[in-house]
């Protein structure tokens, strides 16, 4: 319902209740993706828009619904081969102690004044972008939750310091220079180029196929949405020369672009690592890094084997 980004409120959330309850935080962190890029193509959501947008003004014609369908498809795809692959966590949590035999009218706990102050900084976060975004501003939401991490910082500085120590500084590097890289290379029309070279593929198959492990490739480095925008408009000539169908070309490069971004080079991914416990953080960017980069051949392999052959049939 508007950004994929929304779903990152869900990680601090989910990757301890799965060390909690067993779950290996691979799984968690591959379901977790697969809920954020099935719910990014909806129709009412950014990658959707950006998508749907894009492929009507190159006079491609693409049913919303169908780009959501392709996208629950192959998420929930890769949520069972997940499930498959880690059924269990590694990690052995310490032994919970015997719980005490309950009390009558025992004493409910109630919020430490660090709590409500907590809660009243991400209301006020939530409040200030709405009230910019109203009054026609551009609020920076990085800058508006650093100022108020701050505050807290200096209100409560035992736990403001503890909660830097327990940033993951090397992934936050590691992504700030990956973006970096990747925008000067796209300043430098490398993707467009890419994509070009792409289009010059001589069979319509294999040219699919490369748009789309380019369409991966670097949305596992870079934004989603905005490789969408750069290479949709290339396979226009793709899609009406007939060679494929124009509606499972932007369908499969959807899918593709929104899969790899569970890679730790990825924002997603890289958030994932930092909500999981410090001593899962290394296991867990291996398998990362591992299953994201895999991604960039497997989805596009699979997307133009499902897609792209059944797309004239399905049409």
């Amino acid at each position: 319902m508007g950004s994929p980004q929304a779903g990152y409120v869900v990680m601090p959330l989910a990757m301890p209740a799965a060390r909690r309850s067993g779950v290996d935080p691979m799984l968690m962190a591959v379901a977790i993706n697969a809920g954020i890029s099935a719910g990014g193509l909806a129709p009412t959501s950014l990658f959707g828009i950006v998508t749907n947008s894009t492929a009507r003004q190159a006079g491609i014609d693409l049913n919303p619904l169908i780009l959501l369908a392709a996208a629950m498809v192959a998420n929930l795809a890769l949520l069972a081969a997940a499930a498959w692959l880690f059924p269990g966590s590694s990690m052995v949590t310490a032994p919970r102690e015997s719980a005490p035999e309950a009390t009558p009218a025992a004493p409910r706990a109630r919020f430490t004044s660090q709590q409500l102050v907590t809660l009243a900084c991400v209301t006020g976060l939530i409040l200030s972008v709405i009230t910019g975004f109203w009054l026609g501003l551009e609020p920076d939401i990085g800058v508006i939750a650093f100022g108020f991490g701050a505050a807290l910082s200096l209100v409560y500085p035992e736990a403001g310091a503890e909660g830097i120590r327990s940033i993951d500084w090397s992934t936050i590097l590691m992504v700030g220079g990956i973006v970096t890289f990747v925008g000067v290379l796209q300043r430098m029309d490398a993707v467009n180029l890419l994509g070009h070279a792409a289009m010059n593929v001589g069979t319509p198959l294999v040219a699919a196929l490369v748009i789309c492990m380019i369409a991966g490739l670097v949305s596992a480095f870079a934004s989603t949405t905005g490789i969408l925008a750069a290479l949709v408009p290339m396979a226009v000539p793709l899609a009406t020369s007939g060679g494929v169908t124009g509606w499972a070309l932007i369908s499969a490069m959807g899918v593709c672009a929104s899969i790899v971004d569970v890679s730790p080079f990825s924002t997603t991914g890289a958030l994932l690592i930092a909500s999981a416990a410090e001593d899962e953080r290394p296991r867990l960017k291996s398998l990362l890094m591992r299953w994201g980069l895999s991604m960039v051949i497997v989805g596009p392999v699979a997307a133009t084997l499902v897609l792209l052959l059944l797309g004239p049939v399905l049409n």
